[in-house]
This record gives C-alpha cells, structure tokens and sequence, in this order.
C-alpha cells in the first residue's frame, strides 16, 4: 500500500469522524481548533475519542517510541503516524482499517445493532 493510499484512507477516517467532505481536510489542519469535536456528554465518546482510540490501538501494538510521537496534533501528523504503523507492522495495520471500515458501515444499521456494536465492538 502507498503512501498516498494511506493518507486517502485517513482522510476518510477523519471526514467520516468529523462529518465533514475530504475536499474539506487540509494537511495542516490541526485537532481541536479546525477541526473542533462536538460536546455529546461526559459518557459518550466524541471525535476526539475515536482518533484518542486509533492512536491507542497502535500505541498497544507497537513499543517503539520513535514512531509514536507523544502528540498528535494535526492531520498530517495522524497521516504520518498510519503510514509509520503500516510500515512497521501491515498486519495489524490491515485490521485496523477493516475496524474503520465496519465503523463507517454502522451508520447504516438499525440502532440496536449499533448499541450492540458501541458495547462490545462487534
């Protein structure tokens, strides 16, 4: 997979997170500021969270601190920390992007299924 195959599917990550069009997304856009997470309430997870997550999910898989930086703060960091991941390790890099994929699909499905798929990430 390509630099730029990843970066696309990041890009897609973040519209899909934020609701907004990839067109929208600049590179330079930074968390909390261009791209400002909704306020749901304290016990629902908002944009922030999910990207919290994805960085998280890496952080377990991969030990190394020179790929993880310590902040991400913008797009292209976020970009560059997958492309990073995918390099080091593919696999995993793979099934996170199919988790992403089945997260965007969710949307789709009757509440229920999504309530199941919030509680147990099935």
């Amino acid at each position: 997979m390509t630099t730029e195959e990843i970066n696309n599917r990041c890009l897609d990550r973040i519209a899909d997170i934020f609701d907004i069009s990839v067109s929208e997304i600049k590179m330079e856009y930074r968390f909390d500021y261009e791209l400002k997470p909704s306020f749901v309430s304290d016990f629902k997870h908002n944009q922030l969270d999910h990207l919290q997550y994805d960085i998280d999910e890496i952080r377990s898989v991969v030990d190394d601190e020179d790929i993880i930086p310590d902040v991400v703060r913008n797009v292209g960091d976020f970009c560059s920390l997958i492309a990073k991941y995918h390099d080091v390790t593919p696999k995993y890099c793979k099934l996170l992007f199919e988790r992403w994929e089945k997260e965007r699909n969710m949307k789709n499905k009757p509440w229920w299924r999504r309530f199941v798929f919030d509680m147990i990430g099935y």
